[in-house]
């Protein structure tokens, strides 16, 4: 024990710490440069269930919408008609946190999953950064780099929905804040709550707190009122 805590005060634990960070970190490195290389032999538009935009050379005007599900990736593709700048990809279930984690796991390496040809399925946040042109490690020093010149946050409006759009947000934080600074990201809000009253006039709010609020203080503009609930784009006409 008397040697145990003398070697515990000398330089050699944290040069074997160090020493252990150094090779984890050099692990990550390669497989993040396997990875990325990987990324630039996949072609975009065959990502499956990406519709991508059909403008081809002035794609710093089009805008990739990250859609909540299947429903709302086909409200969009409706709502977009011929308008040849809108992308759309519809998320399976939440995207990771980032945050403090290693590039292996957030990429999927360390459970790659097999697809029914014998490849390797990539995971959510692999075909994201497919379809936009984005690599992990790598800044974006013009939007002009990328496929898409915005992409739009079109989760549901609801708490679910706002989880989602905060676990993108910290996606781009992470590994690409100066996305922020160039107008790269944005979000799609929708109302939850419309409210039609009695002379046909209509009221949207955006979260169900400012709702209540209003439903609270309404008092005759109650009557004759009619309030309907929207969870996401699913729920809206084309129009």
């Amino acid at each position: 024990d008397k040697f145990i805590q003398k070697l515990l005060k000398t330089s050699i634990i944290q040069s074997v710490l160090d020493w252990v960070e150094a090779k984890k970190l050099a692990e990550d490195m390669k497989a993040l440069k396997s990875a990325n290389k990987d990324l630039n032999k996949v072609d975009p538009r065959k990502v499956d269930k990406f519709t991508d935009a059909s403008e081809r050379h002035q794609r710093i005007k089009t805008v990739l919408f990250l859609s909540e599900g299947d429903s709302a990736a086909k409200s969009i593709a409706g709502a977009r008609g011929n308008n040849p700048y809108i992308g759309s990809f519809p998320l399976r279930g939440k995207p990771q946190n980032v945050r403090e984690k290693d590039i292996i796991r957030i990429l999927g390496l360390d459970r790659e999953k097999k697809g029914k040809d014998g490849k390797v399925e990539p995971n959510e946040i692999q075909k994201i950064l497919t379809i936009i042109g984005l690599k992990i490690g790598t800044p974006v020093r013009s939007l002009d780099e990328l496929r898409f010149g915005k992409v739009a946050l079109a989760s549901d409006a609801d708490t679910d929905g706002f989880h989602i759009c905060g676990l993108l947000i910290n996606l781009f934080d992470r590994f690409w804040p100066e996305l922020f600074k160039m107008g790269f990201v944005h979000i799609l809000r929708t109302p939850v709550v419309m409210v039609t009253l009695k002379d046909k006039s209509t009221l949207e709010f955006f979260t169900e707190r400012a709702y209540k609020k209003w439903e609270a203080n309404a008092g005759a503009k109650l009557k004759g009122s009619t309030m309907k609930y929207y969870k996401g784009l699913a729920s809206w006409s084309t129009k």
